[in-house]
């Protein structure tokens, strides 16, 4: 399986929303979770540490709001399945 050009991905990804196929009017946020926590899987085993300062550089600050958000929120509320 050959992925689309990082161009086209990261489009389809900022611009998808599930509501053009048979699940029209639904939004699956749980299946964007899903490609962050691939994303995130991927970051944790092949970035080096000395990266995060490029990776936040590349945030906007509205990006970094809610990604610090998410993590509040992760930590404040563990899983029961972990």
């Amino acid at each position: 399986m050959t992925p689309p050009p990082y161009e086209e991905l990261e489009f389809f990804l900022r611009q998808w929303n599930n509501r053009s196929n048979e699940n029209a009017g639904q939004y699956d946020g749980n299946g964007l979770v899903h490609l962050m926590l691939a994303i995130l899987d991927n970051l944790r085993e092949n970035e080096p540490w000395s990266d995060l300062p490029e990776i936040r550089d590349s945030m906007t600050d509205e990006q970094a709001a809610f990604f610090l958000r998410l993590a509040d929120y992760v930590r404040d509320n563990p899983s029961e399945h972990v």
